[in-house]
């Protein structure tokens, strides 16, 4: 996922995210096009630090994306 995407799941700005990124508190890598990448996994391993509450909300949207795509399957 992007930066904006981890910022909306986290409930933070995006700029917070950069932050994040920049002093070594979210693992990110750039992709081709120079764009910050997260992991769900790494952005995940974030929540858990943070709160019980918010890492809640990582695995709640990677439930719902499994679901959906098992829905479009059947």
């Amino acid at each position: 996922m992007n930066a904006k995407e981890a910022a909306f799941l986290l409930g933070v700005h995006y700029k917070t995210i950069l932050n994040m990124i920049n002093d070594g508190r979210l693992a990110a890598s750039k992709n081709d096009s120079g764009d910050w990448v997260i992991s769900e996994s790494d952005l995940a391993a974030r929540e858990q630090q943070i709160g019980d509450k918010e890492f809640a909300t990582i695995y709640t949207n990677m439930q719902y994306k499994s679901m959906k795509k098992l829905i479009i399957l059947l």
